[in-house]
């Protein structure tokens, strides 16, 4: 199956009971058979979901610890890129689509790649459809 690019919000369906619904799970699914690629923000947003998830005792510390094990069974790349041209870029981006440098990091990789892009982001889905990105479908 073709690779994709994945941002947190599909992770936090994962692990968070309210933000979990059938794309979330149908994504999950889809790393049994396909590959993810998440920008090296991706591993500080998850850590920051699961300790805010914590402190809102939407998840419990034990959770959080087995959800990083069952992470660690899942196929994905982690691209990590951080040279002056990509900080640049990443500024530009941001200002054209009005993202964060979080969301679009993971909109320029899926730019780069020319993979589909998972999230449950509606901005950053707005931003991907208008740079002619492929939206995934489990």
């Amino acid at each position: 199956m073709r690779p994709f690019v994945m941002d947190c919000s599909v992770t936090a369906g994962w692990v968070i009971g309210s933000q979990s619904d059938n794309y979330t799970m149908g994504v999950l699914d889809r790393l049994q058979e396909s590959k993810a690629l998440v920008p090296s923000i991706w591993l500080y947003e998850v850590a920051n979901m699961l300790l805010s998830a914590e402190i809102k005792k939407s998840i419990t510390r034990e959770e959080s610890s087995a959800f990083y094990k069952m992470l660690q069974g899942l196929s994905f790349e982690i691209v990590h890129r951080n040279d002056e041209e990509w900080s640049e870029l990443l500024l530009w981006m941001s200002k054209t689509h009005r993202l964060t440098a979080y969301d679009t990091a993971y909109l320029y990789l899926a730019m780069d790649r020319g993979y589909p892009l998972a999230t449950r982001d509606l901005k950053l889905e707005s931003a991907a459809k208008m740079a002619g990105v492929e939206i995934f479908q489990p």
